[in-house]
Order: C-alpha cells, then structure tokens, then sequence
C-alpha cells in the first residue's frame, strides 16, 4: 500500500475547527468541483457548495462525527 498523496484545495470556509476545501484531481492539480468537509487532514463528508457544507456544521453533525471516531478507536 503506497501512501495516498492527494493535494488539499483552498480553505472556502471553516466553522468550529472544521474546514470546507475544496478538492483537487491528484495528476492535473485542478479543481473537481466538489468540496469536503475537514477535520484536519480528514476527510469527515463530501458536498457540493461551501454553502452547504457550512450549513451541515451544526452541534449535531459533531457531536456524531465525534462518537462515530471514537467508535473506530476502540476497535
């Protein structure tokens, strides 16, 4: 397994320590007109707009993100 070298985009937006970027072709650098929610280097999901990744950001969302990692740490 080689390591995945996949370039971030620009930051379009952050919001209570998430990032929405938008995402990148590997081989020509360019934009592929999706965006993605980050937590770091994470991906957390993927979305259209930064609008609506924006608007996805709710207590909710995290509070899910942040069990849902926790889960995958136990195991």
């Amino acid at each position: 397994m080689g390591k995945d070298n996949k370039p971030f985009g620009k930051v379009t937006g952050s919001l209570d320590g998430f990032t929405v970027r938008m995402q990148i072709n590997n081989n020509k650098r360019t934009h592929t007109g999706k965006f993605g929610i980050y937590a770091g280097k994470t991906l957390v999901e993927e979305v259209t707009s930064t609008k609506e990744g924006l608007e996805k950001i709710t207590p909710e969302f995290i509070e899910n993100w942040r069990k849902k990692k926790q889960v995958s740490k136990n195991r």
